[in-house]
């Protein structure tokens, strides 16, 4: 070593917080070191929430902020690039995993729908399925042509017939007996052309899902219709106020205000398109959905109301007299929501 040349300090550099984090490891707001497995361990603002709660004690604005800002400081997930956890932002996180809840939940009740026919009974050409169909509920029979005589000699004539009936009315009486499957088709029920069967309960045939709807998969079909609008209308509001600036109503709901700048790029653009497309089916779902409120709230299947209004029964548009299964409105929606919709009376 050369006389009167300085040499520079070895002293170990003190490594800040922030450096040889894991990918699970952060830094809290507090500047200190943590980990995303104690998300849920000593949270100060969370304490003295519950503890004021059980006291009746009126919760300061600063403390509950102070909770949301530790909980979105927490909520993280494991970094793949050396500088920790990275943090997710609860603004996008929130309604993603929303979106993609209800999308699961609706997807679950269209197949639970697909998977619940209400059938009654194939139609002949079909009589080879129906042995290995667990949904049938009657087994097929030896059906000579006196009991076909039988039964044709005990339909109803047009003029008793003063009730609202799903069956159909051919030459001045109600078709009790179904030729297609060799069956007397009980009340409410009806023959779909398409599944070749007898439904029961039957309300109308969805060509989007290719399935019969009646008693069995009703409340399926209209909880998807539910999530189904949820999922297109939440969709069309949160991809129209992150193409085109927001403004703040009431201090929580956000309207799309300035949408201007849509064609700049072009991925705002089909962001735009896609949104109006998705606007679209929601709405054509909506009014299918109203009608189907309207109906259930008479206890009225779609097709009691086609051939009531066949027979001039309907009256102010939407509604049917004569209706025997109408016991209210409160009645008929907990009958729906909690029973199968089964014929109680004493319909031929």
């Amino acid at each position: 070593m050369k006389l009167g040349v300085r040499t520079k300090s070895r002293t170990p550099k003190k490594m800040s917080a922030t450096e040889g984090l894991c990918c699970c490891e952060y830094e809290n707001l507090d500047g200190e070191r943590s980990h995303i497995l104690a998300c849920c361990c000593d949270c100060e603002a969370l304490d003295q929430i519950v503890d004021r709660c059980f006291k009746c004690e009126k919760i300061p604005d600063g403390m509950v902020q102070r909770f949301f800002d530790t909980l979105n400081d927490r909520c993280r997930f494991p970094g793949i690039f050396g500088k920790g956890a990275v943090r997710m932002n609860l603004d996008i996180f929130a309604p993603c995993c929303l979106v993609v809840a209800s999308f699961s939940l609706m997807i679950y009740f269209f197949i639970k729908t697909k998977k619940s026919p209400s059938i009654l009974r194939h139609g002949i050409k079909d009589a080879t399925r129906e042995k290995s169909s667990k949904h049938v509920s009657v087994n097929l029979e030896n059906n000579t042509n006196d009991r076909v005589d039988d039964m044709l000699s005990k339909e109803i004539a047009e003029k008793d017939v003063t009730w609202v009936d799903s069956r159909p009315i051919k030459d001045g009486k109600l078709k009790i007996w179904c030729e297609n499957c060799h069956f007397k088709k009980p009340a409410r029920s009806g023959h779909c052309s398409i599944c070749n069967a007898c439904i029961s309960v039957r309300d109308h045939h969805c060509v989007w899902i290719d399935c019969c709807i009646g008693s069995h998969n009703h409340r399926s079909f209209i909880i998807a219709m539910a999530l189904f609008l949820f999922c297109g209308f939440y969709g069309f509001h949160l991809t129209m106020t992150t193409v085109c600036t927001p403004e703040m109503y009431f201090d929580w709901f956000l309207f799309p205000s300035d949408c201007r700048f849509l064609y700049i790029d072009f991925q705002t653009a089909v962001s735009f398109v896609a949104a109006c497309y998705t606007l679209m089916a929601s709405m054509l779902m909506l009014c299918n959905f109203i009608y189907q409120i309207v109906l259930i709230s008479q206890n009225t299947t779609s097709q009691e109301f086609h051939q009531a209004s066949r027979r001039g029964l309907r009256t102010k548009c939407f509604t049917v007299k004569n209706n025997i299964h109408n016991n209210g409105f409160i009645k008929n929606w907990i009958a729906f929501i909690f029973t199968r919709r089964e014929d109680k009376g004493n319909i031929p």
